[in-house]
């Protein structure tokens, strides 16, 4: 049972809180409001991973009496949340995993409460995740967050590196996360640009023995399916400008992927020669 732990002839429960993130200064202290509700409920433990931030995000985490540790910037968050996980927790331990650019409100809050005091095994928890788009709502996609140690598949994979373990149940809560960034919200095209180019960096490792022909195909037609699935599936339809921004740079991160790799490709051949 170690998900509990004694203090003064008690038995209390403790929720390990992983945050992974760089250069966070501005967007901290809105979050630590938002876990003050959570802390007046159950004990927390904030574990902050930083990737080499230059702001004061390491200080700032510090004074708020989260465990700091720092580990060399990747460009993205998954590798370092799934070393949290393996190496900070222990077995049967619960673990919520949330972003420096995320609010959530009380209601989340006393679910995973209820959670907790339930203590009911064998399960794992997806919350909705609502993004933020030039002030409006342009995704929503349901993450698995919430979870005791050993209950899920963690791997290295950009967007998909929570995966529930076998014979585990996977829930899906009502209750909603936002994603703002608030620290660039009057730069949030240059923002979606840049992540968009490190993550098609890291998205070339899960393409292997591809054809030249397949991905001139992929690097014309992903891009319209991936504009129209944003533009339907998330009823970007309803925003105007913000859908149409929005579900460009969607279809050109999926241009870079497959152009990246076509460079690859080229680049390994002449190199033959």
């Amino acid at each position: 049972m170690f998900n509990w732990f004694y203090v003064n002839n008690i038995w209390i429960m403790r929720l390990n809180i992983i945050i992974v993130w760089y250069n966070e200064e501005p967007n901290i202290p809105k979050l630590l409001k938002h876990l003050e509700y959570l802390k007046s409920k159950i004990d927390c433990r904030i574990i902050y991973v930083d990737q080499e931030s230059i702001d004061n995000s390491v200080d700032l985490m510090k004074k708020w009496w989260a465990e700091v540790y720092i580990r060399q910037n990747k460009w993205y968050a998954d590798p370092d949340k799934k070393w949290a996980v393996e190496e900070l927790c222990k077995d049967g331990e619960w673990c919520f995993i949330l972003d420096c650019d995320e609010e959530f409100n009380n209601h989340l809050a006393d679910t995973i409460c209820w959670i907790m005091e339930d203590n009911e095994d064998g399960k794992c928890y997806s919350v909705l995740r609502k993004t933020e788009f030039l002030w409006k709502n342009v995704a929503e996609a349901r993450q698995l967050r919430f979870f005791k140690k050993g209950a899920v598949i963690l791997t290295l994979d950009v967007h998909n590196y929570i995966n529930p373990a076998d014979d585990v149940i996977h829930v899906y809560l009502k209750e909603y996360i936002d994603e703002i960034d608030l620290k660039l919200k009057w730069q949030w095209v240059r923002f979606l640009i840049n992540k968009n180019n490190n993550y098609s960096d890291k998205e070339l490792d899960k393409i292997w023995n591809i054809s030249t022909l397949k991905v001139i195909i992929l690097m014309i037609w992903m891009p319209i399916l991936w504009f129209f699935w944003w533009w339907i599936v998330h009823k970007n339809f309803i925003r105007w400008w913000a859908w149409i921004i929005h579900c460009t740079l969607q279809a050109q991160y999926q241009f870079w992927i497959y152009a990246k790799m076509y460079e690859k490709i080229k680049t390994q051949k002449y190199k033959k020669h």
